[in-house]
């Protein structure tokens, strides 16, 4: 990374890395409602077939 352990980057550096590469910042995303979070996990396949399963036990 090119950086001194001891001092850090320099001012100049530190611009210079914004500039290029932007804030270290996450980017925020629209949550979704918890009841499209509930319903969205029964798209997995894998999910479907435990529940058959289930259901097969319980007969």
């Amino acid at each position: 990374m090119n950086t001194d352990i001891e001092q850090g980057l320099t001012t100049s550096e530190a611009q210079k890395r914004i500039e290029q590469y932007g804030y270290n910042e996450l980017e925020k995303h629209k949550k979704q409602s918890d009841l499209l979070l509930f319903f969205s996990q029964f798209k997995d396949f894998l999910v479907i077939v435990l529940l058959v399963a289930v259901q097969e036990t319980r007969s």
